[in-house]
């Protein structure tokens, strides 16, 4: 692949531009040029509002991925600017600004979901539940959650599901991934005040358990650890959290997935500083070869000996990033 020129404050989008370009199933997806022979920019009516000004300049975040990808691709130790995406950041969300520091999260969720509604037919909500069966981007990084609320009386359950393209786990108490998904389906007991459930079926207040888990897992798993504190904003959780070459997602999930569920990382997005008002966005990302690579804006080097004790193969056809 190629490096990738700091534009002014860029490594946020660098860094998730390079993930995004070694995400196996994506790349074969854009590379087929089902969705650029398409394309006709089809908005919902919201949508179409909130990006009136980026179709005038005729600006497709599916289509800008997928000329960057075939660019970079094809331009092996070359290094190039990603001008296009970078001139049309506010395209991405209005609430990013040119030449400043953003949240690579941010941006990469926001720049998921712009990708999302390009490639969705014309008159199909980007929030109606059939377009989640009928965008890619959703078929490569979605899955549903289960919110689900068992009432200690009777046994009734309430089920809750929504969409999701990726996790966030708080790790103020987990050392581990391992941990932090543990913490995150962990079993809540509502057992008084404000915390009690009313039952549906019992028709009043009751004790209940609450629990969240994964119910269908996607095929490309996005991890996000929580490392900036909601309540102390700027300030860095400065905590180690070991993960593995592969991960196990069974113990996680309550639906009927096929296949064993687990996992092999193929990409780190890493965050260097002490703030979120300062520090430097780099990533780490595993070619089809299985070599590893440290993508560091323009400046790219093997990173196969720094990283060997963490990384090993894909396991069929599931991976983490």
């Amino acid at each position: 692949g190629a490096g990738l020129e700091n534009l002014g404050n860029t490594c946020f989008l660098n860094s998730v531009l390079q993930c995004l370009t070694y995400t196996e199933p994506l790349v074969a997806y854009l590379q087929s040029g089902t969705h650029q022979s398409s394309c006709e920019q089809n908005y919902d009516l919201f949508s179409l509002l909130f990006f009136s000004f980026c179709r005038i300049a005729g600006f497709c975040a599916l289509c800008a991925i997928q000329k960057h990808v075939n660019r970079a691709l094809q331009s092996t130790g070359r290094i190039l600017a990603p001008k296009d995406l970078v001139s049309n950041l506010r395209c991405i969300s209005r609430n990013f600004r040119n030449s400043r520091q953003e949240d690579a999260h941010e941006y990469m969720v926001n720049l998921l979901e712009s990708m999302h509604k390009c490639c969705l037919p014309l008159g199909v909500s980007s929030e109606s539940p059939s377009s989640y069966e009928k965008s890619l981007v959703h078929k490569i990084f979605g899955g549903r959650l289960r919110s689900q609320v068992k009432c200690m009386q009777c046994s009734y359950c309430s089920n809750t599901f929504d969409p999701f393209l990726d996790l966030s786990l708080e790790i103020v108490k987990a050392d581990s991934l391992h941990k932090a998904l543990k913490n995150f389906t962990a079993a809540e007991l509502l057992d008084g005040g404000e915390r009690q459930y009313q039952c549906q079926r019992c028709k009043q207040k009751v004790k209940a358990i609450k629990q969240l888990t994964v119910y269908n897992a996607p095929h490309v798993l996005t991890i996000h650890l929580k490392r900036f504190r909601a309540y102390d904003f700027g300030q860095k959780i400065d905590r180690k959290v070991e993960f593995g070459p592969t991960l196990d997602m069974k113990p996680f999930v309550s639906g009927s997935n096929e296949g064993d569920l687990k996992y092999t990382l193929y990409g780190v997005l890493v965050h260097c500083g002490w703030s979120t008002h300062s520090g430097h966005y780099y990533c780490f990302v595993r070619t089809s070869s299985g070599m590893w690579y440290s993508l560091d804006d323009n400046r790219d080097q093997d990173a196969e000996l720094l990283l060997t004790v963490l990384f090993l193969q894909a396991v069929e056809a599931h991976c983490y990033l």
